[in-house]
């Protein structure tokens, strides 16, 4: 059985406040796209990967690819309107015989092969599987501006990404929602909604940070940096 990768990062990451789009930003010279990209390169389950970037930033990150030496099969391509375009446009790309994808989000950089590595595994058996976290804050319902009773946050999970599903039932869940006028941010909640596959949670990584705000960056900085250093040889 392959398994691919599709890592998404064609979003103009506004909240970012920066004048690149959000996984072209770059840490000591490496865009936080090719820091996602990074551990899946290092699979040997994973056959190859594909990045979807922001239109007119295939040639750079192809060559960010080359500079960083990674290795895998790794297709460049452009990304679409919404976060599920970005999504089919990877899909296409991958060898027919890629019968397992892994989608990950090109914002969360810091993701583990070890993370990836169990997804991997548990999705060997389940049809569709995601990295989640347990809610820890307790959380009320904003009525007006005042606090109604909200969820109880036990039967509640932070959904993260790679989010993992047998290629086929993914590639239906998305041709069905655009059939439907249908739009997700999730790929879970998406093939859920359509097909009525439930994903598999297997335990995410509170380190599996994702980039939103600036903020993000400077309070993750010494991470950021020490991932780069990893990447470039720096360390192990």
């Amino acid at each position: 059985m392959k398994f691919g990768a599709v890592v998404v990062g064609a979003g103009r990451g506004e909240r970012l406040g920066m004048a690149r789009p959000k996984c072209m930003v770059r840490i000591d010279g490496v865009p936080l796209l090719l820091m996602s990209a990074w551990s899946f390169d290092r699979m040997e389950s994973v056959s190859e990967t594909v990045l979807v970037v922001p239109p007119d930033c295939e040639a750079e990150v192809q060559a960010a690819c080359e500079d960083l030496g990674l290795k895998r099969a790794i297709s460049v391509v452009p990304g679409g309107a919404r976060r599920q375009d970005s999504v089919l446009n990877g899909l296409k790309v991958l060898s027919q015989d890629v019968a397992r994808v892994l989608i990950h989000d090109g914002a969360r950089p810091l993701v583990s092969t070890g993370l990836i590595q169990r997804l991997i595994e548990a999705l060997e058996t389940e049809d569709a599987v995601f990295a989640g976290i347990p809610v820890s804050d307790t959380l009320h319902v904003n009525r007006g501006g005042h606090a109604e009773e909200g969820p109880d946050r036990h039967d509640l999970t932070a959904a993260q990404t790679p989010q993992g599903f047998e290629r086929k039932i993914l590639m239906e869940a998305l041709a069905e929602a655009a059939r439907r006028g249908l739009t997700f941010t999730d790929d879970v909640a998406l093939v859920r909604q359509v097909t009525g596959v439930k994903a598999r949670i297997i335990p995410g990584e509170t380190t599996n940070i994702k980039i939103t705000r600036p903020e993000d960056i400077r309070l993750h900085e010494f991470l950021l940096k020490a991932r780069v250093r990893q990447m470039k040889g720096g360390t192990h």
